[in-house]
């Protein structure tokens, strides 16, 4: 189950290639999106104004719970060091407070099953991330809307999976 956290972190990368997208979408299952309606240059349109040009949908998660510049500064370092414990290389595109290099350190550090409460801790706080992302959006039909919104269940059902197995 916990796997799909890769699949998620694709998803929430620029699309590049069509046919991974949509595979990677058919992976989710619950998505229902209808392909033939949409084009790779609408995805990437899409994505760039959702999340390139809008800090209130952004993917870097700092920005949605740091309350200030040092709390967002304490975040940036921790992150760093949960992504060399987990994330093997850094992604030198982004900080480490990117989504989706954190949503795939994260399947990392839960199969490893150590610090049980961090990964509890950190999964709460990107779910809290997720929903401010999600009420950000204008358009609830959008292709990255669905794929937050399932995001947001799942990064609950994962939530709920930790505090039972490590309780």
């Amino acid at each position: 189950m916990i796997k799909k956290l890769t699949v998620y972190s694709k998803l929430l990368e620029y699309p590049l290639d069509y046919k991974e997208f949509m595979c990677s979408c058919n992976l989710i299952g619950d998505l229902k999106l209808d392909f033939s309606k949409i084009k790779l240059s609408e995805l990437q349109e899409e994505y760039v104004s959702i999340f390139d040009f809008n800090e209130k949908s952004t993917l870097y998660i700092s920005k949605h719970i740091s309350k200030n510049d040092d709390e967002r500064k304490m975040f940036l370092l921790a992150m760093n060091e949960f992504l060399k414990l987990y994330g093997g290389k850094p992604n030198i595109k982004h900080s480490p407070d990117y989504l989706p290099t954190i949503l795939s350190a994260l399947y990392i550090a839960i199969n490893k099953k150590e610090y049980p409460e961090k990964l509890s801790y950190l999964t709460a706080m990107i779910e809290r991330s997720v929903c401010d992302i999600l009420n950000s959006f204008n358009e609830r039909s959008s292709v990255y809307y669905k794929i937050v919104e399932s995001l947001k269940y799942y990064l609950n059902d994962i939530q709920k999976i930790l505090e039972v197995k490590y309780a």
